[in-house]
């Protein structure tokens, strides 16, 4: 049994985030990422060369090929993730503005 008094607050409402909060993560995850999917997309190149190509053939121009085509695939989809995380922090931003401005309107 579990008791709680006036000033005992659980602790989950403490851990939430307001809008502006979440925006603001957001924000600054949008500006490090580009730099997360690079590294990332710089350590699959060789990982695809060595474990992923010599399945495909033993023929060195094969394995250069499927490196190529695996990796312009990997930037081609990075591109498209930040483009759409973009237009989703705008979108947010967008709502939260509406939010605030809404109250003074009526």
């Amino acid at each position: 049994m579990i008791i709680i008094t006036g000033n005992e607050a659980p602790l989950e409402h403490e851990n939430e985030m307001t809008p502006e909060q979440r925006l603001a993560a957001t924000q600054n995850f949008l500006k490090i990422l580009p730099f997360i999917l690079g590294f990332g997309w710089i350590v699959l190149i060789p990982i695809i060369y060595i474990f992923v190509a010599p399945i495909m053939s033993d023929d060195e121009l094969i394995k250069i090929s499927v490196t190529i085509s695996i990796a312009i695939f990997s930037i081609i989809v990075d591109i498209v993730f930040v483009k759409i995380m973009k237009r989703n922090v705008k979108s947010m931003a967008e709502q939260l503005e509406e939010k605030s401005v809404e109250p003074f309107t009526k």
